[in-house]
């Protein structure tokens, strides 16, 4: 399914790819503490907020220390706490027109109040499956490629993370949540085919760098040329040292979140990473 989806509203260390400072699509991962959450802005000036981390606040909080006064849309890969967290307060906060995600049958406090919330703000849901393309703003495609059903096929909610595929003219960004490497293993195989064998500029490490994702066939058959792993301090063991290898392994450049935010720009051809202060 093809639909034109257009939302309307009005560090001291980096590295840089050939970016020529034209009009820029900027990523901004969110050093969240151990979750994912990171703001995809258009060129033209559309912000969409994927996930929001653990803490119910941190997340809005960043974004206001940052000068982000609206949401056009937010984007739920799946509902475990680390990732849904803080969408919650965003939602009320910022004001979104949308809400991208799918119904989880018992789902846990965070999602349930997630879902509450986007219900009584009267909020537009946009339920994801494979196949479907959407147009973010003037210029940004995203072609969800995970799950292959709007309805829960799997007891693990990590496996039924919304995977989607970015493309800026040039520059291709992967990210899929918390699914694990056999998942990721069969998307790559798709990409490959719809995408003809593009070589992505960036992969959004899955799940927080665990050792059940980012398998070295997986990275073989997506071919990232960098990565970006967000975790904070944790009792899981992530990143897990055979992932950290499978990267170091293929000479991939690896980027993360610890201690402070990572942003992406790139004008569609040229790229650069800094790290906020």
């Amino acid at each position: 399914m093809v639909v034109l989806l257009v939302f309307i509203n009005a560090s001291n260390w980096g590295t840089i790819f050939n970016l020529q400072r034209e009009p820029v699509l900027k990523i901004t991962f969110l050093s969240i503490g151990q979750g994912d959450g990171f703001l995809i802005t258009t060129p033209d000036g559309i912000n969409l907020l994927v996930d929001g981390g653990p803490d119910a606040r941190l997340v809005t909080d960043l974004l206001r220390s940052r000068g982000v006064g609206y949401l056009d849309a937010v984007l739920m890969t799946h509902p475990d706490t680390d990732h849904v967290g803080g969408l919650t307060l965003a939602v009320q906060e910022f004001n979104p027109k949308v809400a991208i995600y799918n119904p989880w049958p018992n789902g846990n406090k965070s999602f349930n109040s997630f879902q509450e919330v986007v219900a009584t703000e009267g909020i537009e849901v946009l339920e994801i499956t494979s196949g479907d393309n959407y147009l973010l703003g003037c210029c940004v495609e995203l072609l969800f490629f995970w799950p292959d059903s709007k309805n829960a096929i799997s007891t693990n909610p990590n496996d039924e993370s919304i995977g989607f595929f970015l493309s800026y003219l040039n520059f291709d960004f992967y990210s899929a949540g918390d699914i694990s490497a056999k998942i990721e293993e069969r998307s790559a195989d798709y990409l490959n085919i719809v995408k003809l064998n593009t070589k992505v500029e960036l992969l959004k490490v899955g799940h927080h760098g665990s050792k059940t994702s980012s398998s070295e066939k997986f990275l073989n058959s997506l071919k990232p040329k960098n990565a970006v792993m967000q975790y904070g301090k944790n009792s899981y063991g992530h990143p897990n040292s055979e992932v950290v290898d499978n990267f170091s392994n293929l000479g991939i450049p690896t980027f993360n979140t610890n201690t402070t935010n990572l942003i992406l720009e790139t004008d569609g051809v040229g790229y650069s990473f800094e790290y906020e202060n």
